[in-house]
């Protein structure tokens, strides 16, 4: 639990794995490819208060309850990419994106040494469901002359389109720190 962002991506390696053992059919997509899976949780016997999400819980598995007060619409979202590079046309697949668009660091191809010049190749990269809803803090947990605060969370697959304005719900996850790319960029580099 205290270290549920950097588990999970072998949380969700070991359920693919033991649907290919005991459903191989299944763990197949129609097109020939991997099929993904998700691992999810809920019930976590205890709930945090939306003021107490705090440093020491990034990356652990939390869970709060609140109220939906905004979503977005459903996009897409380029979640594992595969690119081609743009000097020798070697591909390297299996760049995991850390919540901006992450190119390769460097070709795989050793006389190559590219590091900035990639193309992506969208039938080899994978893509998932995204959405974005705002949570507001419970009335009931408002200290006296405060106001709610609210937190952005972040749905994916079959989550999406799971909550609507107006609904409590409960949000298991791990809490992550995605810094604000526009605020980082100069005024003249905005795009």
């Amino acid at each position: 639990m205290d270290a549920h962002y950097r588990m999970e991506p072998y949380l969700r390696r070991a359920a693919r794995a033991f649907v290919r053992e005991h459903l191989p059919g299944y763990a197949e997509r129609d097109d020939g490819g991997a099929r993904e899976f998700w691992v999810s949780f809920h019930g976590l016997g205890h709930s945090d208060r939306l003021r107490a999400l705090r440093s020491d819980k990034v990356g652990a598995l939390t869970q709060f309850v609140g109220t939906v007060t905004r979503t977005t619409e459903v996009r897409p979202e380029l979640f594992v990419g595969a690119f081609r590079c743009l000097q020798c046309m070697a591909t390297t697949g299996g760049v995991e994106q850390q919540f901006k668009y992450t190119t390769p660091t460097i070709c795989a191809q050793p006389a190559c040494g590219n590091a900035n010049k990639w193309s992506l190749v969208m039938e080899e990269s994978t893509f998932v469901d995204w959405q974005k809803a705002r949570v507001q803090e419970n009335p009931d947990e408002v200290p006296a002359g405060s106001l709610p605060r609210t937190i952005d969370v972040v749905l994916r697959n079959d989550q999406v389109e799971g909550v609507r304005p107006g609904d409590k719900a409960v949000f298991t996850g791990s809490l992550v720190v995605v810094p604000d790319v526009a605020a980082l960029t100069a005024p003249g580099e905005r795009l």
